[in-house]
């Protein structure tokens, strides 16, 4: 699989990658998907650069150990504050019912917050700005 031209994709040089890119700034990061859990691997490395993590479309019913230590590794140390889960109501790989339960297992402190969609789809720019700021 190529990335950029750089290779063979790699999670631990693309993580090192952006590592060095935010090395001395504070960001907010907006994952979806398969993208959330890339970002469970970013929080322990950079937990001091993160000023706000929003995540949706998290893509499991939390019914495995995998994913439970993936997540874990992640929102297990952060400040609940600097985080907010956005799940459809009936999104297709997990439902905001099972997402809710899955990261209140967590950190029941997350505020994990329900969107009326039946898809995988998150198109809530404004609610993730207003978090942002």
């Amino acid at each position: 699989m190529e990335t950029l031209g750089r290779g063979s994709f790699s999670l631990k040089g693309e993580l090192d990658s952006i590592g060095e890119t935010i090395a001395k700034d504070t960001v907010g990061i907006i994952a979806k998907s398969v993208g959330t859990r890339v970002c469970m691997n970013l929080i322990p490395k950079l937990h001091n650069h993160i000023k706000k993590i929003i995540l949706c479309g998290i893509p499991t019913k939390g019914d495995s150990k995998t994913a439970k230590n993936i997540y874990s590794l992640g929102l297990s140390n952060i400040d609940s504050s600097k985080v907010a889960v956005f799940q459809n109501t009936k999104d297709p790989f997990a439902s905001f019912v099972e997402i809710k339960k899955f990261i209140g297992s967590i950190n029941k402190n997350i505020k994990v917050i329900e969107k009326p969609r039946k898809d995988h789809h998150y198109p809530y720019s404004n609610d993730f700005i207003r978090f942002l700021e």
